[in-house]
């Protein structure tokens, strides 16, 4: 029997809540989770089964008290090691901090400017063969009624979002509920892993 280790890579921009996603989906507190951006400097390798590995990607984009250099370095790095991977990867969640999105709005509407949350999910978007799940992370900072929805115009179509406050887990049983079934789908045994922190 052919033995395959399968991904799921969790990317975003720094401090948008990829450590703290990963201690909600591994039980582990021991995952770094920072109060200043750019805590993550490598790739981090999570194996929560014997098949699938979570990876807990540094920061895409400007990182706070580093240089410009230093975060191209990170960004290709992680741009680089997707590739690698992409036969690989069993579901790639984007994490994105949407507590203004009034200002993501702003950005799509300067000419030429593409912000970097949805370059990156438009770049794992097409190298998962579109099996990506985007988190709207921080909605607790916004009015009740906000219509998460609308953030859906910055992302591919078709995409899967879930607007969730990670912090208080706001929002994320529809999320690990098709986590799981996407899991389900490759392999049983992660069944019990995901149900048990929901």
């Amino acid at each position: 029997m052919l033995f395959i280790i399968w991904y799921i890579p969790i990317v975003g921009h720094p401090s948008a809540g990829k450590s703290t996603l990963i201690r909600i989906l591994t039980g582990k507190k021991n995952a770094v989770v920072g109060k200043k951006s750019g805590t993550t400097k490598k790739i981090h390798h999570i194996q929560v089964s014997e098949n699938v590995t979570i990876l807990d990607f540094p920061g895409y984009g400007k990182v706070s008290r580093r240089s410009k250099s230093f975060a191209d370095y990170l960004q290709q790095n992680t741009v680089d090691f997707l590739e690698s991977i992409k036969s690989n990867i069993l579901v790639g969640i984007v994490i994105t901090d949407i507590s203004n999105i009034e200002l993501v709005s702003a950005k799509f509407d300067q000419k030429g400017y593409i912000p970097i949350d949805y370059e990156l999910t438009e770049f794992l978007y097409e190298l998962s063969n579109k099996t990506v799940l985007v988190l709207g992370n921080k909605i607790d900072k916004l009015p009740k009624d906000t219509d998460y929805n609308q953030y859906l115009e910055f992302l591919p179509k078709d995409i899967i979002f879930y607007p969730v406050s990670l912090k208080s887990h706001l929002g994320i049983e529809p999320f690990l509920i098709y986590l799981q079934m996407l899991c389900d789908e490759i392999m049983d045994e992660l069944e019990e892993f995901f149900w048990k922190f929901r």
